[in-house]
């Protein structure tokens, strides 16, 4: 019974706002770090895009 509850429950909250919000922040996330690691990885940095790979290194959230 307890599966049961547990899955009604988190079928309600993915169709909610509060799961599109996380799905994306934690998009952003991967993709600020991919960036960042192609960026790195291909030198094509621009001075700008330089600053995400030291935050994300630091472990912070890059903004764009």
């Amino acid at each position: 019974m307890h599966k049961e509850e547990f899955e009604w429950a988190f079928s309600q909250y993915i169709d909610g706002p509060e799961y599109d919000a996380a799905q994306t922040a934690l998009f952003e996330v991967i993709r600020n770090a991919f960036e960042a690691g192609f960026c790195a990885a291909e030198r094509l940095c621009s001075p700008q895009d330089s600053g995400k790979v030291v935050a994300i290194r630091r472990g912070e959230i890059a903004q764009k």
